[in-house]
């Protein structure tokens, strides 16, 4: 939450690089992390393998993101 990156001094920049850090979990194969940035969230969608773009895009468009 934005609160708690101002209260630890971080912004929005550092949370994201952290995305990547859940690649080196074992047996973790795709991962959202959602980044509160004030007037946005931003969200970050990774895999190791399988292939999320159609279903990430799918679920915007749900959404009404896209």
């Amino acid at each position: 939450m934005k609160e708690d990156m101002d209260k630890y001094g971080v912004d929005p920049g550092e949370v994201s690089t952290g995305v990547n850090l859940l690649r080196s979990l074992e047996g973790l194969y795709a991962w959202c992390f959602a980044i509160d940035e004030g007037n946005k969230v931003r969200v970050r969608i990774r895999s190791k393998g399988p292939v999320i773009n159609t279903l990430a895009e799918k679920n915007m468009q749900e959404v009404g993101i896209l």
